[in-house]
This record gives C-alpha cells, sequence and structure tokens, in this order.
C-alpha cells in the first residue's frame, strides 16, 4: 500500500492528511476540487476519487464497478469535466453528485493510448501508437474522420486552435507534427441526433509542418495561452519547444525525471525516483525552486487550488 499526498505550490510544508491508496495514475477535474485515479498493481483496476479543500483531503469513494468494464491506466477527463475518457475505448460519467460519478457511460469503436480535445467545434482526437489519428465528434462519440501522421504518434496536445502530434519514424527520429484539420472542420458532417448514427471515417492525405526534434521524450505539457510545448527527455533535459517555428530552448536537470505538469505560469518536474519536484519558470526554463518528498512517487498533478498532489 502506498500514499497520495498533497504539497503547498507556494510552501514546502507537507499537509497532515493521508489516504492509503494503490499505485495509480491521476488527473485533476478541472472544475471540481477533486482527483480521479486509476490503480495500476491490483486487478481489476478501480477508479478513486479524493476530494480535497485547501490542500486537505476531506473524502475518498471509488467506482461501484470492480471488474465490469475494461479499464486501462491512461485516462483523461474531458475540459468541461463532464465525462472520464479511459484508454480501453470506455466512457464514464463525471459529476459532482456521487449517485451518478463514474457511471458507464458510452464505448468508443478503438481503443487509444493518447487523446485531445476541441470543444469548440465539438471534436476530439485519439491515437493508439500506430500513424493514425481518429477525429470523434464529442456529441455522438461516433468516429467521423482518421487523419494520418507521419510516424507512430506517441502523444497528442490541441492548443490555440493547433492539433499537435509527436510522432516517432521508427528510425530514431521524433518530430512534432502540426495536423492540419482545417478541412476537417469546415467540413463536418450535419449533426446526428443520436449516438447509434454510422458515420463513415475519410482519411485525409493534407500534409503537416514537422520538426525534426531529435529526442526521446518522457513526458510532456502544453502551455494554456502560448505556443509551447515542454518536454522532458531522455537527456533528463527540460526543453522549451515553440511549435510555431520549431525553436528549442533546454537546461540540464542533473537528476532522473519522471513526470512534467504545468500550473501558476511554472513547470514542474517530478523526479520521481529521487523523491523530488523540481519548479521551473515557464518563460526562462529557470530553477526557482525544489519540493522534498518524503518517498518515491509515480505521478502529479496540480491543482487549481494552489496545491500539488502526488501518487506514490
Amino acid at each position: 500500500m502506498t500514499y497520495f499526498n498533497s504539497y503547498s505550490c507556494s510552501t514546502k510544508e507537507l499537509v497532515d492528511s493521508e489516504f492509503i491508496m494503490h499505485k495509480s495514475f491521476a488527473d485533476y477535474h478541472p472544475v471540481l476540487n477533486r482527483i480521479y485515479t486509476v490503480t495500476t498493481d491490483i486487478s481489476p483496476r478501480d477508479y478513486n476519487v479524493y476530494n480535497v479543500d485547501n490542500g486537505e483531503f476531506v473524502s475518498y469513494y471509488d467506482s461501484i464497478y470492480h471488474g465490469d468494464y475494461p479499464l486501462d491506466t491512461y485516462f483523461k477527463i474531458s475540459p468541461d469535466g463532464n465525462y472520464i475518457f479511459n484508454g480501453s475505448g470506455c466512457i464514464f460519467t463525471c459529476t459532482e453528485d456521487e449517485e451518478q460519478d463514474m457511471r458507464f457511460f458510452f464505448k468508443l469503436d478503438k481503443e487509444f493510448s493518447n487523446i485531445a480535445f476541441d470543444l469548440d467545434h465539438d471534436l476530439f482526437f485519439t491515437s493508439k501508437e500506430d500513424n493514425q489519428i481518429n477525429v470523434y465528434d464529442y456529441n455522438t462519440l461516433r468516429r467521423v474522420h482518421s487523419v494520418n501522421s507521419k510516424g507512430n504518434v506517441l502523444n497528442l496536445l490541441f492548443v490555440d486552435g493547433k492539433l499537435l502530434a509527436l510522432t516517432d519514424d521508427s528510425k530514431g527520429a521524433l518530430t512534432l507534427e502540426n495536423v492540419q484539420i482545417d478541412s476537417i472542420i469546415n467540413n463536418l458532417p450535419v449533426p446526428t441526433p443520436t449516438p447509434a448514427a454510422t458515420l463513415i471515417p475519410v482519411t485525409s492525405n493534407e500534409l503537416s509542418v514537422q520538426f525534426d526534434l531529435n529526442m526521446e521524450v518522457k513526458d510532456s505539457v502544453i502551455h494554456p495561452d502560448k505556443e509551447f510545448i515542454y518536454v522532458i527527455n531522455n537527456l533528463d533535459e527540460l526543453v522549451k519547444i515553440d511549435f510555431k517555428n520549431g525553436q528549442k530552448v533546454s537546461v540540464p536537470l542533473g537528476y532522473n525525471s519522471n513526470c512534467i505538469a504545468f500550473g501558476n505560469g511554472e513547470i514542474y518536474v517530478g523526479f520521481g525516483p529521487q523523491g523530488m519536484i523540481g519548479i521551473y519558470d515557464a518563460d526562462t526554463l529557470q530553477y526557482k525552486d525544489r519540493i522534498l518528498v518524503k518517498d518515491t512517487f509515480l505521478d502529479i498533478a496540480v491543482g487549481n487550488d494552489g496545491y500539488i498532489y502526488i501518487s506514490k
């Protein structure tokens, strides 16, 4: 058994409350002060919810399902906070009402290992470590298009109206692609009244803008307001990439990094094996501070309540 702890973004004091839990990946709800996790070291896997208030864990409950639906360790909460998208393809409700929370809602036609959302156009995008990006209608949850990338997709990001794909060409070259989706947005099918409608996927042959990154990416995060992507690579460097022109700036980290997050205009790099979180300026990449953790950890999430949450 391990612990799920919280730390203040502005101080180094450990909040004096802990909930026992299994080794898990975590995602912070975009609206509620709540963390969702999925277990990785027990079978069947299970979703858990931790309500937080001012950095303290105030309540906890888990999903009513235990093996009823397949669960992958990869999951994301939709930006509107309404759904939990699991890599198995299963979608669950996400609501403040405990009685209706984490209830099975729909299953996509394909599994995925990456997902990104464009809710302004009611679209979301998934990939499964191959060269195909699937485009879904957010209202019907049906696949409406597919787009070919230049390599196997390692990560999908959507920011400032752009769909970005980190891809590997299987020859050691990593590429950041600006996937052209304007024609898809401009030619969306007429909305259908039910998720049961059958839509035929269309493959786009449009070219993408590419930047050769020449690095192995451990984890990545995007700036919510600016056209920057931040990655930690196999050389344990923090790299900032301007995806308008491909310009890169990097700084050595000096420790074994394993996860990265953005919050409060700062980059938080998790050095899980060393039990430490490094804080860096998002514009200059200058080191600012560190938080020492009692033990090793797997993942970090920065809440909108001013606290960092880690899963171990």
